[in-house]
C-alpha cells in the first residue's frame, strides 16, 4: 500500500489540506532508489517524506490520520468512531480522502470518508482502477476520475458507494471484502510520546531486534555504553541488557519499555527507541517482501545533526521497494541533505487551520537551497514570536 494522494477537511486542524505524494518527473542521479511502483515505471510515488515545520502544525496528527486509515483498509477495524474523535469543529461535516496504489495488483484505489453530525453511519465512496504496464499517474488518476465522475465502474474497475441505499451495512461489508483482497501492507508507527503502531506482515523467526543494530546505533549515541546483550529466562529471549562502563545495567524488554530510565539522557533513551525502529527496517530489508510505510515522528530533537542525518540516511538506504518513509524534525540542517526537492513537505498554520507546502511545486528545478527559502520565511512556516516579543519590550 503506497500512499499517492491526501486530502484531509475538518480533522485535526486540517482545513481542505492537500498532500500530493506522487512527482511528476524522474530526477537524474537521484540519491533515492526505486521511487515508482515497482513492475510500473513511468508512475512515480515518493518513497521519502520529511515533514518539517512550526511546532502544533499537524505533523504527529497527520500520523495518527495514516495509522488510523491503514488499520481500517488492511485489517478492517472498526476505527471509525476514532476518526470522529478528531473532528476539529464537532457541528460541521468532515471529510478524508485517500488514494493508494496497491504494488501486487497494480491498481489505484481512491476511497473517501464523509463525516456528518446529522448521521451516525460513515459515509464512503470507494473507487479502484488498473494501473497499465507504461501508465503514468496522471493518466491513471484520468480514469479514475472518470469513474468518480460517473459513479459508475466499467470493466476491469470498481465503484462502491453508501449514497442514497438503505442497506448500509450490506454495502459497507461489499467495501470491506474487496478492501481485503486487494490491499496488503505492514507498518511501524514510532510517535513522539513513545507510542507504537505496528502490523509488520510475515515477520521472519529471528529476534525482533538486532542487537548489532542496537549495539552500533547506542554506542554511536552514548559512548558510555560498552555492551548490548540478549537476556534470557526459561521462556527464552525476554529482552536487552545494556551495559555501561560503570558496570551499571538498563534491562530492555522486547517490546521496548526501559525498566530503569531514570539513568539514561533523553536523548540516549529516543536513541533505543529509534535503535528499536531502524533494526526492524533492516529486518524488513532483508527477510521481508510485503510493502511497509514507516513514519518516525521527531525521535531525534535531541541529537546532533550529524546523528539524524547518519540514521536518516541509513533507514533510506535500507528501504524496501514499494515501501515509505515519514520523518518529522524541526532541525533545519536535514534541508541540507542530498535528498529530491520532492522528499520535504512543509506544514504551515494559518491561525488555526494547517495545511501541507509542496516546495517542488514552488520551483522549476531540484533546488538545492531550500534552507535559505525557509530561513527567509518563503514557505510561511516559521513561528509568530510576536507575543513573546512584546514581552520583550514591554516595561
Amino acid at each position: 500500500m503506497l500512499f499517492t494522494h491526501l486530502y484531509i477537511n475538518n480533522l485535526f486542524s486540517f482545513k481542505q489540506a492537500s498532500l500530493d505524494l506522487t512527482y511528476a518527473r524522474p530526477i537524474q542521479n537521484s540519491t533515492i532508489a526505486n521511487e515508482h511502483l515497482s513492475g510500473r515505471a513511468k508512475f512515480y510515488v515518493r518513497k521519502v517524506a520529511i515533514l518539517s515545520g512550526a511546532n502544533a502544525t499537524g505533523k504527529t496528527s497527520l500520523g495518527t490520520l495514516l495509522n488510523l486509515i491503514q488499520n481500517f483498509v488492511v485489517l478492517q477495524k472498526n476505527v471509525l468512531a476514532n476518526f470522529q474523535e478528531h473532528i476539529y469543529h464537532k457541528e460541521r461535516e468532515a471529510q478524508f480522502t485517500v488514494e493508494f496504489a496497491t504494488p501486487k495488483s497494480h491498481r489505484l484505489h481512491r476511497l473517501q470518508l464523509d463525516f456528518s453530525p446529522l448521521s451516525v453511519n460513515v459515509g464512503f465512496t470507494y473507487a479502484q482502477v488498473a494501473i497499465g504496464k507504461n501508465d503514468s499517474v496522471g493518466s491513471t488518476r484520468k480514469r479514475l476520475d472518470a469513474i468518480w465522475q460517473s459513479k459508475t465502474a466499467i470493466q476491469n474497475t470498481r465503484y462502491i458507494s453508501s449514497d442514497n441505499t438503505e442497506k448500509y451495512t450490506v454495502v459497507l461489508s461489499d467495501l470491506l471484502d474487496e478492501l481485503k483482497k486487494e490491499v496488503e501492507s505492514g507498518w511501524l508507527y514510532l510517535f513522539s510520546n513513545n507510542e507504537f503502531s505496528q502490523n509488520i506482515k510475515n515477520m521472519p523467526d529471528t529476534e525482533l531486534i538486532n542487537t548489532d543494530v542496537l549495539k552500533a546505533i547506542l554506542q554511536t549515541f552514548d559512548k558510555s555504553i560498552v555492551d548490548v546483550l540478549v537476556s534470557r529466562d526459561d521462556d527464552g529471549i525476554n529482552g536487552y541488557n545494556i551495559k555501561f562502563g560503570n558496570q551499571d545495567t538498563v534491562l530492555m524488554d522486547l517490546h521496548g519499555k526501559i525498566t530503569n530510565a531514570e539513568r539514561l539522557s533523553k536523548g540516549t533513551y529516543d536513541a533505543i527507541m529509534v535503535a528499536e525502529f531502524v533494526s526492524r527496517v533492516i529486518n524488513d530489508f532483508k527477510e521481508n517482501q510485503v510493502p511497509n510505510t514507516y513514519y518516525l515522528d521527531e525521535k531525534m530533537a535531541y541529537s546532533h545533526s550529524e546523528l539524524e542525518q547518519a540514521i536518516l540516511n541509513l533507514i533510506i538506504e535500507k528501504l524496501q521497494p514499494d515501501s515509505q518513509f515519514f520523518y518529522t524534525t524541526h532541525n533545519y540542517d536535514i534541508l541540507d541533505m542530498n535528498l529530491p526537492i520532492h522528499s520535504y513537505v512543509f506544514l504551515q498554520k494559518d491561525d488555526e487551520y494547517s495545511q501541507f507546502v509542496q516546495p517542488e511545486t514552488m520551483f522549476k528545478k531540484n533546488d538545492r537551497k531550500l534552507l535559505n527559502y525557509v530561513k527567509n520565511d518563503v514557505f510561511c512556516t516559521l513561528p509568530d514570536t510576536t507575543a513573546i516579543d512584546d514581552l520583550l519590550f514591554d516595561e
